[in-house]
């Protein structure tokens, strides 16, 4: 009976270790993210240099930083993280339409264009950490998944309140 005992024990430690890598890193990815959309309202005041017309752009750009700031629980970190990514594409996308469109810039235009090329290549750095944080995470979720969706670990997670943890950003790639 002891030997039982012990056994589920280290198997229930297994399944806590596991649980507690996913939010370690859960935090490691939510950090870069938050770095990440921190270049948002950059990207707003360089397409404001150019243009004050944007008004549906600057709209989804408001609401989606609202939804950002105001995620709580990882479900909706995950949603509007989601969300933020679609954000950054769009804002990218018009302000490389201005940029390539106005071709006798003032100083003003020249400076954002530049802090443009810059934003450009921090998102692009953003990008590659945050995908590698959010590829281990899955990793992560994938292999405590295996051990509580297999004998014994289903009934020490049931007994032990554990449950499957999804993984983020399967379909939208940060």
């Amino acid at each position: 009976f002891q030997f039982f005992v012990a056994l589920a024990t280290s198997y229930l430690w297994r399944l806590v270790s596991l649980n507690t890598e996913i939010d370690r890193q859960w935090r490691g990815m939510e950090t870069a993210l938050r770095e990440r959309y921190a270049l948002v309202p950059a990207y707003v005041e360089c397409i404001r240099t150019f243009s004050d017309s944007e008004h549906y752009t600057m709209t989804i750009t408001e609401r989606g930083l609202t939804s950002w700031r105001n995620a709580r629980t990882d479900p909706q970190i995950a949603a509007a993280a989601a969300r933020m990514e679609m954000i950054l594409t769009q804002l990218s996308k018009v302000m490389r339409r201005y940029d390539q469109s106005a071709p006798a810039k003032e100083a003003e235009e020249a400076a954002s264009s530049e802090r443009f090329a810059l934003l450009e290549r921090q998102r692009e750095l953003s990008r590659r950490r945050t995908s590698e944080l959010v590829q281990h995470y899955n990793i992560a979720v994938a292999r405590y998944n295996q051990q509580v969706g297999r004998f014994p670990g289903q009934w020490l997670a049931w007994a032990a309140h554990l449950h499957e943890r999804p993984p983020i950003f399967t379909s939208v790639r940060p």
